[in-house]
């Protein structure tokens, strides 16, 4: 059998964000990058502020979720406060904080897929959310606090497999 010919022809598609960065003018990428650390250094100041009040709200909105467990935009408003915290962590310095956040937003995910509530295992994050916010924890690692950091990792796998209400 013959080759087939085509006819197709491959092109290469500049995107918006490319054109961009090619423009002249801004600066130079070392010079951005020490201005971003720069904005990031000055929020790190009031971070420790947000941080009480996101855990503060995410504490409110795990009670109203405590209340009834039913409703499906508490889920939402606690998992949204939880990402908030996961979202931020890392980039001001706090990567345990995001560790533990990002497991308790799984185990809302969870949740918010049909897994049934376990207030024991919601509780166990928020403890935990609030120990390593403190200081000196805040700035251990995971391999740091093996312990905390597996079981939180289990809790959450747990939390994927637990059937919902129309599972039982």
């Amino acid at each position: 059998m013959p080759p087939l010919r085509h006819d197709a022809e491959t092109f290469y598609a500049e995107t918006h964000y490319e054109r961009m960065v090619r423009r002249p003018g801004g600066s130079p990428r070392d010079e951005a990058l020490a201005a971003a650390q720069l904005q990031i250094d000055e929020l790190k100041v009031g971070f420790l502020d947000w941080l009480n009040q996101q855990l503060n709200q995410l504490s409110s909105a795990l009670g109203e979720l405590d209340a009834d467990p039913a409703v499906t935009s508490r889920v939402e408003r606690a998992y949204q406060v939880c990402a908030q915290v996961q979202d931020v962590g890392t980039t001001m310095g706090f990567s345990l904080v995001t560790f533990v956040a990002k497991t308790l937003c799984e185990v809302l995910e969870s949740m918010k897929a049909g897994a049934i509530y376990d207030k024991e295992m919601i509780d166990c994050h928020i403890n935990a959310l609030l120990y390593v916010a403190k200081d000196p924890h805040r700035s251990l690692t995971q391999q740091q606090i093996v312990e905390l950091s597996g079981g939180l990792r289990r809790l959450a796998g747990i939390a994927s497999i637990i059937p919902g209400k129309n599972d039982a």
